[in-house]
């Protein structure tokens, strides 16, 4: 294990641990290690920080008031009717 320890970042949190662990010859012994995922720590945890900085950006815009919804939907079906209506960068139809 310790060859590897190193390698895989594996912490070992403590000694032996039990109620027993100070006896010369122990009954009942614990031993535990915690080898993180490389790639979940080196790849999606700073990823996902990334994605979660954007959004919490974004967050402001679900804390607006219903008038504000109403004029946004309202603005965008006269985009979308303009759109329609008037293309752009059509010419003459022939």
């Amino acid at each position: 294990m310790r060859l590897l320890g190193v390698a895989l970042a594996t912490w070992v949190p403590g000694a032996l641990s039990g109620p027993a662990a100070a006896a010369v010859w122990p009954a009942i012994v614990s031993w535990q290690s915690a080898t993180p995922d490389r790639t979940l720590v080196g790849l999606h945890e700073p990823a996902f920080k990334v994605v979660e900085r954007i959004l919490l950006r974004l967050r402001g815009l679900q804390q607006g008031h219903l008038s504000t919804y109403l004029f946004h939907i309202v603005l965008t079906v006269l985009v979308l009717v303009a759109s329609v209506i008037l293309p752009l960068g059509a010419g003459p139809p022939r």
